[in-house]
């Protein structure tokens, strides 16, 4: 099963999924006269991402959803909801052989 983000769908299974938590350690301090807190790990911080292969009409769409910064419904290749998230491109290129298709690697933010 391919990948959704909103009403687009991946051409193939998606690769390279990767989760980076944003695992702070609880910290107090008072620096100079500031007091500061950090709480340890925030899971709206956690970024999703992988490489994932559009045709040219999804990819389209995703290019839509990043321009804009709307939060859409991540689906993995499983079914799993992922959340509404956020979609950054962080590369994209012309499939070898296949210019109507495109190899992009992505990155979801929680919200």
């Amino acid at each position: 099963m391919a990948i959704k983000i909103g009403t687009a769908v991946s051409f193939k299974n998606p690769d390279s999924w990767e989760n980076t938590p944003d695992d702070r350690q609880t910290i107090i301090k008072i620096i100079g006269d500031i007091y500061v807190e950090d709480n340890g790990v925030v899971p709206a911080g956690e970024v999703i991402s992988c490489q994932a292969v559009f045709d040219a009409a999804n990819w389209i769409i995703v290019k839509g959803y990043w321009y804009s910064r709307a939060l859409v419904a991540i689906i993995d290749q499983t079914g799993n909801f992922l959340g509404n998230k956020r979609i950054v491109v962080r590369k994209y290129k012309y499939v070898e052989k296949h210019p109507k298709f495109f190899d992009v690697t992505l990155e979801f933010w929680g919200a």
